[in-house]
């Protein structure tokens, strides 16, 4: 045993002189994410899987949301309310994330001679929509308990999957009914399990990429390297962010 123990710090020591002790642990933190992700998109394919596997899953890694998020370790903020996933962001204010069921459906169907949200979604969004009502009532007292601002927070909601609830519906009415559901809600985005699986995907690239720069740079000189945007859309099919100056509305 003291024999092992020993070549283990060997082992390290050489690994620090080398110069590569810091590309050791960024490739180890990246290997835990990439079987985090693993875990996330067994979850979402496991039928059995309810709201509370993917909130252990969820808590574990906020980075799937985005870099900037952490998550608080505090569910019950307001007396007769539990979040799924509260995140602060970087400013320090809040963010709700409310799970549903990866299997939920229908996420959209045919109403007339368009496309509207099920109403599951209807559902999950009203939900979220009475604790943000609930946040800005009580705003005083969560900055003095908690030291967080909940004010005019913004919140999102993750429910169903493309491929499980909704097979017979063409992919892309399925992500611009959605789109256009969000685009008349302020405080509120609907997005799917499968696409927040390709946001961590993506996160994890994109990461990789910041932490390698020669290799990002692939031979290119000065090219540019790979463009964050926030638009958690970007990448589907379908998707037209349209002109940059162009109104929402």
């Amino acid at each position: 045993m003291d024999s092992i123990s020993g070549t283990r710090h060997h082992l390290i020591e050489a690994i620090q002189a080398s110069g590569h002790a810091d590309f050791l642990a960024d490739y180890v933190t990246n290997e835990r994410k990439r079987v985090e992700i693993g875990l996330l998109e067994m979850a979402v394919w496991d039928p059995d899987s309810d709201e509370k596997v993917f909130q252990k899953i969820l808590e574990r890694n906020p980075w799937m949301f985005g870099g900037q998020y952490v998550a608080t370790g505090q569910r019950t903020i307001v007396l007769g309310d539990q979040f799924d996933v509260p995140l602060i962001t970087a400013d320090g204010s809040l963010h709700l994330v409310e799970l549903k069921r990866a299997d939920a459906s229908p996420i959209v169907r045919k109403d007339h001679n368009h496309w509207i949200v099920g109403g599951v979604v209807h559902e999950a969004v009203s939900q979220t929509q009475n604790y943000l009502r609930s946040l800005d009532e009580d705003r005083h007292r969560i900055v003095a308990e908690f030291g967080i601002d909940p004010r005019r927070l913004h919140a999102t909601v993750v429910i169903g999957h493309i491929d499980q609830a909704n097979s017979s519906i063409p992919m892309d009415t399925i992500y611009e009914t959605l789109r256009t559901y969000n685009s008349f809600m302020s405080r509120i985005t609907v997005m799917t399990y499968d696409q927040l699986v390709t946001n961590a995907h993506n996160a994890l690239e994109m990461l990789g990429a910041a932490e390698n720069p020669e290799q990002a740079d692939d031979g290119q000189g000065d090219a540019a390297g790979p463009e964050v945007v926030d638009d958690p859309w970007a990448g589907f099919p379908g998707h037209d962010p349209g002109p940059a100056d162009e109104p929402p509305f």
